[in-house]
C-alpha cells in the first residue's frame, strides 16, 4: 500500500509482505504499466526501516493460534510496526534504532524453533 506523492512517485504506508528491497516508508518511483496501473521500478529514497518477515511453518488453514499475537506484544519496546495476513505469517517493520535489537531477538526465537524468519532485503 502506498499514498502518491506525485505523478511518478508514491511513498509505501504499508510493509511489504512479499517484496524484497522495500520497506516501510520508502518513497518509490511509480511508472503506467500497459494496462494503466501504476508499477513501482525503483526506491528513489530509502527510509531508515528494516523489514523482516515470520512464519510459523506448523500452522495449518483454521487454526486458532494467537502465538503472533504475543509476539507483538513481547516486541513492543522496541517500537515495531506489524502487518499480519494471518496466525502463521506477519511482517515486522522496524525502525532503524532498534532493527539489531529486533533481529536478535528473532534470531534468538527462531533458532529456538518458535518460527522461521527472514530479512526482507533485496540479498
Amino acid at each position: 500500500m502506498a499514498i502518491r506523492e506525485a505523478k511518478d512517485r508514491a511513498r509505501l504506508v504499508g510493509i511489504p509482505l512479499w517484496t524484497y528491497g522495500v520497506n516501510l516508508d520508502d518513497v518509490v518511483e511509480l511508472i503506467e504499466s500497459g494496462e494503466g496501473a501504476p508499477v513501482a521500478v525503483r526506491v528513489v529514497d530509502r527510509s531508515s526501516n528494516q523489514t523482516f518477515r515470520v512464519v510459523y511453518p506448523d500452522l495449518k488453514a483454521g487454526d486458532d493460534d494467537d502465538r503472533w499475537r504475543q509476539l507483538l506484544i513481547d516486541m513492543e519496546p522496541w517500537n515495531c510496526w506489524f502487518d499480519v495476513l494471518g496466525p502463521g505469517y506477519l511482517a515486522i517493520s522496524a525502525p532503524e534504532a532498534t532493527s539489531e535489537a529486533v533481529e536478535r531477538y528473532l534470531n534468538q526465537r527462531a533458532n529456538a524453533g518458535d518460527f522461521i524468519y527472514e530479512r526482507g532485503d533485496a540479498d
